[in-house]
């Protein structure tokens, strides 16, 4: 069985509606979709297989609406 990692990822406004897209895109899959959980941005959380992570992170570097993410598997 692969391991997989969780990411935490904020977004700076809307991200409840790309983080499905994102999770799709790497082979992974999102829970806990929150909107304004501050009071204005937006948090997801994917999970990806180990072999797939590079490839959400290079997407979510290039992301202009993503503010930050971190592996909480690491």
């Amino acid at each position: 069985m692969a391991a997989t990692r969780s990411y935490k990822i904020i977004f700076a406004n809307q991200g409840r509606f790309a983080v499905n897209v994102l999770a799709l895109a790497c082979d992974g899959s999102w829970r806990d979709a929150i909107q304004r959980y501050n009071g204005k941005h937006d948090l997801a959380i994917i999970d990806v297989g180990e072999e797939n992570a590079a490839h959400l992170e290079e997407m979510l570097d290039q992301d202009d609406n993503v503010l930050s993410y971190v592996c909480t598997d690491r």
